[in-house]
């Protein structure tokens, strides 16, 4: 049976977290129309990209850490397991000199579990910026991105129409275009 602690996990579309994204990449075109037509579709871009890249960078994040934290406290919990069998051991055991050979090896799997348990939270520490865009699966933020972009373009033309006038008309901005 393979561990799924370390199996890479699959890409999947969160909808609640895209359509917030969305809604954040309107919102930005929304405030840079004040700079006219031009400042709207950069809004949404930018607004877009930011998104895109905060929010993979946030999940991957958490994401590594906590495989790394559950792997880790499996090994803990192996050798706490490990400790406890040999205090029985210990238990069952006729002479002192046996008695005090499996206390010593569930002081060590003790140990060992301890050591665990400090790594966990060591793993767990904050990455670098730089690590974490190192890391980042940039065909997917391209996508991602992008897909993001073309819905905040359909909300706000679909506003556009609706209202009958441009947002940076609306917002103070350019009438223009």
């Amino acid at each position: 049976m393979a561990d799924t602690a370390d199996a890479p996990e699959r890409v999947q579309i969160d909808w609640i977290k895209a359509i917030a994204g969305a809604l954040a990449a309107v919102a930005s075109a929304v405030l840079l129309s004040t700079l006219g037509a031009a400042g709207t579709i950069i809004g949404a871009a930018v607004g877009s990209f930011v998104v895109t890249v905060a929010s993979t960078m946030f999940t991957q994040g958490l994401s590594t850490s906590k495989r790394k934290l559950a792997r880790k406290q499996k090994d803990a919990a192996d050798k706490v397991g490990i400790a406890q069998a040999e205090v029985l051991r210990a238990a069952r055991a006729a002479d002192t000199e046996a008695q005090e050979s499996h206390l010593d090896h569930a002081d060590e799997r003790l140990e060992e579990a301890r050591e665990e348990l400090d790594e966990a939270i060591e793993a767990t520490s904050p990455v670098s910026w730089r690590d974490r865009l190192s890391g980042l699966s940039w065909k997917h933020v391209g996508l991602t991105t992008l897909a993001l972009f073309v819905v905040a373009l359909v909300v706000i033309t679909a506003f556009e129409l609706v209202a009958g006038e441009s947002v940076s008309a609306i917002t103070g901005g350019s009438d223009s275009g």
